[in-house]
């Protein structure tokens, strides 16, 4: 039998869109929020960067990709 919690159905309103709770964390090169990855240019990895510190990643020989 089915308690009143899991029964319970959510409309859209309950719902939080994937866009809101999906994210790459925060800048590596301060505390903003991060819109988008830099890759390496050798391969081996990836930073997550916000808009002002491209430069910076670029610098550091990643390339940053397009916003997310």
């Amino acid at each position: 039998m089915a308690t009143k919690e899991q029964d319970r159905t959510f409309t859209e309103e309950d719902r939080t869109p994937a866009e809101e709770m999906t994210t790459l964390g925060q800048c590596r090169y301060c505390e903003e929020d991060a819109v988008r990855m830099a890759t390496h240019k050798d391969g081996t990895g990836w930073i997550a960067i916000c808009d002002k510190h491209e430069k910076d990643a670029k610098d550091d020989e990643f390339e940053p990709g397009k916003d997310s």
